[in-house]
């Protein structure tokens, strides 16, 4: 894990470079990013070639961070897939499946019998989670998965207090697997000294340092880093880091770190030995904890089943046990993506195809129309703002939307898919334009980040996604707020305070907070059933 001492750092910068290096010898490697960060993974991505996905213990749990982290499920699926494979990270449709796995590993360096490393980013400082504790920290993660951490500081007029710093990161709490250094904007000159002084002090190595560099620099605004699309000359700008860092940071000593430490994945069950049986809403399942994997003993056509094994993309799906087997219609939901809307988790995405879903990929920004027999439509986050003249100028996709969401089509709306459904949107230029219209209400910018940070949602009637008094986490980061934000859940936040949010009915979800699909309740299911329930409904009327 690369973690560091606060934001700020350089600890994608260096991640990002790291990748690029181990890439570069064709080592095989994959990326993951704590918390709930949409805009850091992207940078891993561009570099590998292949999605960084998510860990986030306040979103996904334990179970989802160690399933997340295997990749034991996401390859069950691959296994049993027939037909075509869609690549969010780069928008491809169409393509081969068994062909897109291949060149993922090709890309990456990736043998088939090989086990790749994993590299993760820290979110924030090391040990910064919610309400001021550890909990869902960058540090709660590196103690569940037992991987070691190296530290990215920037030296800024210290030498010993440095190294004080440092060493009350290593006490600061127990099992941090804190194992090293990397100095970041440091000279040759002051990493000789600081190295010195912080492998004395600290008894752990210093593993080198980057130093300035223009390539380095990546400007930010109101959310974070520019996208990685949005970076002029991207590859060539991470290669110079990886080269530098290949001279300058001893890579060979990192590899060593990280081969030595005993596989998390490769443990058969990581909460215990035995196959525990669980109630999973409704359908007994037995379940190995980490991969997953469920064996079903007893299934009807109730919601929110949450079955492992999916066939994707195809006219039927089926799912198998020793006894039968089970067929489902493919539901196609319509899924916003471009500069514009490109905030979505990996584990989301997984999620509705597990749950059946066949997902197509369309640009409210160029296409003039949803794609055709959709039953579903998933507007997720990203930039309207920036791009609120051009989604206005697209008029037939703002009239398609609006009437699709009159005519019921499930709708799951987050953040700035929730800013592009209301009635007007101040764009980043300081006009306001019109609209999809499908909601009240204009979203508006505001000096700073509004109610920032993880929430507990919760509903007093059943909806698309929500059932009553139920709990569901969630995220919220906007600089943008709505005139009309929704009362139809309640946030809490972890010390007490609390607000209504969000428009939800049995059709629709809309509202700041983002979800995560792929967690420990099933929204993903819950999504899925409704889509079907409303292509049933559209079949029948065509009879």
């Amino acid at each position: 894990m690369i973690a560091a001492m606060g934001s700020g750092s350089g600890k994608t910068i260096v991640t990002a470079g790291l990748l690029m290096a181990l890439k570069k010898r064709n080592i095989a490697v994959r990326s993951f990013k704590c918390g709930p960060d949409y805009i850091d993974p992207m940078f891993h991505t561009r570099v590998l070639g292949v999605p960084c996905r998510n860990l986030d213990l306040f979103l996904l749990g334990q179970r989802g961070v160690l399933r997340e982290f295997s990749g034991k499920e996401g390859a069950d699926i691959l296994q049993e897939t027939s037909g075509d494979f869609d690549d969010f990270a780069f928008g491809l449709k169409g393509r081969n499946q068994e062909s897109a796995v291949q060149g993922s590993e090709s890309s990456s360096g990736i043998g088939k019998s090989e086990q790749p490393l994993a590299v993760i980013e820290g979110a924030m400082g090391f040990y910064d989670g919610i309400g001021g504790t550890t909990e869902a920290s960058a540090y709660e993660v590196a103690k569940l998965l037992r991987t070691p951490v190296i530290l990215v500081v920037k030296p800024r007029g210290q030498s010993a207090t440095l190294a004080a710093e440092i060493c009350g990161l290593m006490n600061f709490r127990p099992e941090n697997h804190i194992t090293g250094v990397i100095l970041n904007e440091c000279s040759a000159a002051l990493f000789d000294h600081l190295r010195l002084i912080i492998e004395r002090e600290c008894g752990i190595p210093v593993f080198g340092y980057l130093p300035r560099m223009e390539e380095a620099k990546v400007e930010s605004r109101h959310l974070g880093l520019l996208m990685a699309d949005e970076i002029p000359e991207f590859r060539s700008r991470f290669e110079a880091i990886a080269a530098r860092m290949e001279e300058t940071v001893e890579i060979d000593q990192i590899l060593a770190c990280m081969n030595s430490v005993e596989s998390v994945t490769g443990q058969e069950n990581v909460f215990g030995e035995e196959i525990v049986w669980i109630k999973m809403h409704g359908a007994d399942v037995a379940s190995e904890s980490l991969a997953g994997n469920v064996a079903v003993s007893d299934i009807d056509d109730t919601e929110e089943q949450g079955l492992g094994a999916a066939i994707l993309n195809a006219n039927e799906t089926e799912f198998s046990d020793s006894d039968r087997k089970i067929s489902r219609r493919i539901c196609r939901i319509a899924v916003a993506h471009d500069e514009a809307f490109s905030f979505y988790y990996e584990s989301s995405l997984d999620a509705l195809r597990r749950a059946g879903a066949e997902l197509l990929p369309f640009s409210p920004l160029r296409d003039h129309c949803l794609p055709a027999e959709i039953s579903g439509l998933y507007l997720g986050g990203g930039y309207p703002e920036n791009y609120a003249a051009e989604l206005f100028a697209n008029k037939e996709m703002l009239r398609d939307v609006r009437e699709a969401i009159e005519k019921g089509l499930p709708t799951v709306a987050e953040c700035g898919g929730f800013m592009y459904l209301q009635e007007k949107l101040e764009g980043s230029d300081g006009h306001v334009y019109p609209m999809v219209g499908a909601l009240t209400g204009e979203s508006v910018r505001t000096p700073r980040l509004v109610r920032f940070g993880y929430v507990t949602l919760t509903a007093e009637a059943d909806s698309l996604l929500f059932r009553a008094s139920e709990p569901v986490p969630a995220h919220e980061f906007h600089h943008w707020d709505s005139t009309e934000c929704g009362d139809g859940l309640t946030a809490r936040k972890y010390d007490g305070r609390n607000w209504k949010c969000c428009v939800v009915n049995d059709r629709l979800y809309a509202g700041y907070p983002h979800l995560e699909l792929g967690g420990d309740v099933p929204l993903a299911e819950r999504f899925v059933r409704a889509c079907r329930e409303y292509a049933d409904k559209i079949q029948e009327r065509l009879k």
